[in-house]
């Protein structure tokens, strides 16, 4: 699922990326995840990219969703559309930096939905985030992705504190 494990480099690559705005960073790391999709089966015959939405105060306060950044640059590597629309995040959750893996999974619960269903009907999604903790926001962007009619949801990630 992921490209590295969330240990340097890596992990500094994606502060400099979220806290410092260094948006260039983006194309690199996507073309990075661009070849992970390319190498492995489990990412074949997907139909649409799909970025995990960040917080309102998050998007206010950096001006950017670097998830989106990511799968923008996936998407033009691979020639597989995107759409940063399909997913919404409709409560403004505070960061999951240092909550429980069960604090992390009640402070998503909810807190997403599918503005436009008719786009993921029985599609294979790749979603796509930039550290993959416990997991929680992959499972609840999935869960509301399957819930849609999309018929599969694969899942990449710049780096993992999970060894994914």
């Amino acid at each position: 699922r992921a490209v590295g494990p969330y240990e340097e480099p890596y992990r500094i690559t994606t502060k400099v990326l979220k806290f410092m705005g260094r948006k260039n960073l983006s194309i690199r790391m996507g073309d990075m995840m661009a070849d992970k999709v390319r190498r492995e089966p489990r990412y074949k015959k997907i139909d649409l990219i799909v970025p995990v939405p960040i917080s309102w105060s998050s998007l206010q306060q950096r001006g950017f969703n670097q998830t989106e950044l990511l799968a923008r640059q996936i998407s033009k590597r691979l020639g597989i559309p995107y759409d940063c629309g399909v997913i919404c995040r409709v409560k403004d959750t505070p960061s999951q930096t240092g909550l429980s893996k069960e604090e992390r999974e009640r402070n998503l619960l909810s807190a997403f939905a599918i503005k436009h269903p008719h786009k993921v009907k029985g599609r294979h999604i790749l979603l796509v985030d930039d550290v993959y903790t416990t997991g929680s926001t992959s499972r609840e962007c999935t869960k509301v992705l399957l819930e849609a009619g999309a018929a599969r949801v694969c899942v990449i990630t710049w780096a993992s504190g999970k060894g994914l």
